[in-house]
């Protein structure tokens, strides 16, 4: 979403006491805490003993803590770099992950994917919604909802890639 030069340097940043602190100010990196997995019938759960469950769970926590901290940070680098504040960029790298990454939240679900035929049918949660929001804002080439809020707020002008059409269809193809 946000180009390769700048998942590189959310990468780098991820080393930083400035990219861990982000990570610690991110709403979508505190979703991970507070409700992992909550498509995951609680009656399977509620049969298997703890222990059992966080062996069985660990390989894909660790893998998702790096996935949505990798897309946090990658947003939050670019913000950085086109001159936002950091609580700016925090909010950027939030809307990156958000628009990349399975979110766990009961928000993030619609009314059929929360039923028990919508949780089978629809596993992890609303990864092909997700997918198919991310590719429309792509093709349709919009830009940030984070940078146009503060441009709207401040009055001021962020480098024209956040809104460059054709960049994001350079980037979807």
């Amino acid at each position: 979403d946000v180009g390769l030069t700048d998942f590189a340097r959310g990468q780098k940043m991820g080393f930083t006491s400035e990219g861990k602190a982000a990570l610690k100010k991110s709403l979508v990196m505190r979703s991970r805490q507070i409700g992992f997995l909550p498509g995951v019938e609680t009656s399977t759960l509620g049969t298997m003993t703890r222990r059992t469950q966080d062996i069985a769970m660990a390989l894909f926590k660790i893998a998702d803590k790096v996935n949505v901290s990798s897309a946090f940070l990658s947003g939050y680098a670019k913000g950085r770099r086109l001159g936002l504040p950091v609580e700016w960029a925090i909010k950027l790298g939030d809307e990156v992950a958000t628009d990349t990454q399975f979110l766990y939240t009961r928000m993030a679900n619609s009314i059929f994917e929360q039923t028990t035929t919508g949780k089978f049918l629809t596993p992890f949660t609303s990864w092909p919604r997700n997918f198919t929001e991310l590719m429309g804002k792509w093709i349709e080439g919009r830009g940030y909802t984070t940078i146009q809020e503060y441009e709207k707020l401040t009055g001021k002008t962020i480098v024209k890639e956040s809104h460059n059409a054709l960049l994001k269809r350079k980037q979807l193809l």
